[in-house]
């Protein structure tokens, strides 16, 4: 018979879920502190967008899909669906990094053209407005994964998994969940019959141990809102965000 999941295991899954309550309304203080977004004409539609396009309003967005990703891992965690959460964790490794270097103040020219170069890719829409998308031919421009972490590891920042090679180190490994390399895809395969789980794996210290992983991403979601709720004056909320994310960081 297939073992339980530890208590321990079960009450860090209770733990997420609280946490993820709280940044959910942490989330809606900050988001009174930056203009909201306004019907705006995009391909003869109206949809809402910030027309300030700011570093912060980005930051914010990016928050907002963090906690989004922080849903999914947990609901993808209960139905034990383990090379998906690799793929969100990837997401969110990147995410905590974008919003740590939007609420970062550039420092020389360099470092303002990068971060004007990145508003301006991201703010971009997705096609031209004159022609139809199918004869589109406006591309994103993608600014490299290491210039984000040079820019970071320049300010020593500690929510980056202690600097840029740890952090590129754990792209690289959950990077095969996104491109599902066979390494990985043989995680799903269970032991016992040598057949392919396709409702969720049932190898529970492998389900245990990304569990374990993902206080990680909790910490760095609390690490995340603490800075930009530094940058919108809300000293008293870094302040108990940043202590919480200390607090999960040494359990």
């Amino acid at each position: 018979m297939q073992r339980a999941p530890s208590s321990a295991c079960l009450e860090q899954l209770e733990t997420f879920e609280r946490l993820l309550s709280l940044l959910q309304a942490v989330f809606r203080i900050l988001e009174t502190k930056l203009p909201s977004p306004v019907p705006t004409a995009v391909y003869g539609r109206i949809y809402p967008r910030h027309t300030e396009q700011s570093a912060h309003q980005a930051a914010l967005q990016k928050l907002a899909r963090y906690l989004s990703g922080l849903k999914a891992l947990l609901i993808l965690l209960s139905h034990r669906m383990l090379q998906e959460d690799g793929v969100i964790k990837r997401t969110l490794d990147e995410l905590g990094e974008d919003i740590l270097f939007l609420v970062m103040q550039p420092e020389n020219s360099d470092e303002v053209a990068l971060r004007q170069r990145y508003l301006s890719a991201f703010y971009q829409e997705e096609f031209d407005e004159s022609v139809s998308p199918i004869d589109s031919t406006r591309t994103r421009d993608q600014i490299r994964r290491k210039k984000i972490r040079a820019y970071l590891e320049r300010r020593q920042t500690p929510a980056i998994l202690n600097g840029k090679q740890a952090a590129g180190l754990v792209y690289q490994a959950y990077s095969g969940y996104v491109h599902a390399a066979s390494p990985h895809l043989m995680e799903m395969c269970n032991f016992q019959s040598m057949k392919f789980d396709l409702s969720g794996v049932n190898d529970v210290d492998l389900f245990e141990s990304h569990v374990a992983d993902a206080t990680n991403y909790f910490v760095r979601s609390l690490y995340s809102a603490a800075a930009l709720a530094s940058v919108l004056g809300e000293h008293k909320l870094y302040q108990e965000l940043k202590a919480r994310g200390d607090a999960l960081a040494e359990v």
